[in-house]
């Protein structure tokens, strides 16, 4: 019941609010449908800006939409901003049908210009269009700045953007960050505590975590193993890597450009039969009954044959005699193979 009722005092007040902001922005606010802002959010117009609104959107607690400098802010329908979301407009920002987006998230299509004289005091802006596609989830604490392009059905937790363009079904974060100069092409994964600069990466690219990628062109397919490092700076000077098609990078791999991978290559440690890992793996299949190709079967099969053990062990004792202590040989017959396999009766 207390749920209805504030929905309906939100459905109210919205009803009451747009109708007062198109009596004083006639052309510059649009809606339709029913709106559900909460009471204390913030919908600002200033300076010939534009917002247009689809149906049923929702906005929660603290959140802001403000078009100034005459931009155009347009939120599709069943789109949903989380408290204090904060999306503030100069020239244009496009948000698709069915967006959901998370608490204290920002969404910025303009920067301070710090190169001009005076610098951020001088107040002036650098724009670009920010672009996010229907369907997409974006995350709280996601922070996305002037020429982002968010595509379809895209993932965004917890992330920093500006200046790139992510295709659809694109996965992001939590805790990563995509600089200037990126294009992440569709299905890519890019997990926790990834940074992305200046880079190309290819279709269904997997970068799964503590990972450093600059100035790569990466083909599609490849694989990112935890701590893999792609520098382009050599001390000198800056260079790009190139990486082929389904390449795979292990843990830990460090590039310095400028590098060129071919596609399908491995790099990172591999098995290599008969190598240290080899006698324990096969002492673990012993333990549990599996029997090795050229092994005899039964109960003691893991036992080398009698063949073997006599030539790893040297010609045979004559009749009657047997070793009957393992115990170190005298120093008089140390060295003396013939020695030390008489009995012990005769070496005293």
């Amino acid at each position: 019941m207390r749920r209805f009722i504030f929905n309906l005092v939100s459905v109210l007040f919205s009803a009451v609010k747009f109708g007062i902001m198109q009596l004083f922005h006639f052309h510059h606010f649009f809606y339709s449908g029913i709106q559900r802002f909460s009471p204390n959010t913030e919908v600002v117009i200033a300076e010939g800006g534009t917002i247009r609104l689809g149906r049923h959107v929702r906005a929660h607690r603290r959140s802001k939409l403000l078009a100034m400098d005459g931009g155009t802010l347009e939120i599709g329908s069943n789109t949903a901003l989380g408290n204090g979301v904060s999306v503030n407009c100069m020239e244009s920002i496009v948000i698709g049908e069915g967006v959901q987006i998370g608490p204290d998230t920002k969404i910025y299509d303009h920067d301070h210009d710090y190169r001009v004289p005076g610098g951020i005091g001088a107040g002036k802006f650098v724009t670009a269009p920010v672009t996010i596609g229907d369907n997409s989830w974006i995350g709280c604490n996601v922070v996305i700045l002037r020429g982002t392009s968010i595509g379809k059905n895209c993932i965004v937790k917890n992330t920093y953007i500006t200046e790139s363009t992510l295709e659809e079904n694109v996965s992001i974060g939590p805790f990563s960050q995509v600089r200037p100069g990126c294009h992440i092409a569709a299905g890519c994964k890019i997990g926790d505590f990834v940074e992305v600069k200046n880079s190309h990466i290819g279709q269904k690219t997997a970068i799964a975590h503590l990972t450093y990628v600059g100035d790569t062109d990466c083909g599609s397919g490849v694989n990112f193993g935890c701590g893999v490092a792609i520098a382009n700076f050599n001390g000198k000077e800056k260079f790009r890597t190139t990486i082929g098609d389904g390449a795979f990078l292990g843990c830990n791999t460090n590039l310095v450009a400028p590098v060129t991978i071919g596609a399908g290559a491995f790099i990172g440690l591999q098995h290599q039969p008969g190598g240290p890992g080899e006698n324990r793996r096969r002492r673990l299949h012993r333990r549990r009954g599996h029997r090795h190709p050229g092994c005899p079967r039964g109960r003691h099969a893991h036992r080398p044959r009698r063949a073997d053990r006599q030539a790893r062990s040297g010609p045979p004792l004559p009749p009657g005699e047997k070793i009957i202590s393992r115990t170190p040989l005298p120093p008089c017959v140390r060295g003396n193979k013939s020695a030390a396999r008489q009995p012990l009766a005769s070496l005293v």
